[in-house]
């Protein structure tokens, strides 16, 4: 499926197209951005 028949589909709601509309989608990622986040943090300090 390219970024053009996703967008086709009408499930999400589009913030920007951006420009490769036909773009093969071949693995999928889905993250939330708190674990992003809270994987990336800095160790808290001894105390």
């Amino acid at each position: 499926m390219t970024v053009q028949g996703l967008v086709d589909e009408g499930i999400f709601k589009v913030v920007n197209l951006g420009d490769q509309l036909e773009r093969e989608i071949t693995a999928p990622f889905c993250c939330d951005l708190l674990s992003i986040a809270m994987g990336r943090a800095p160790a808290a300090a001894p105390g």
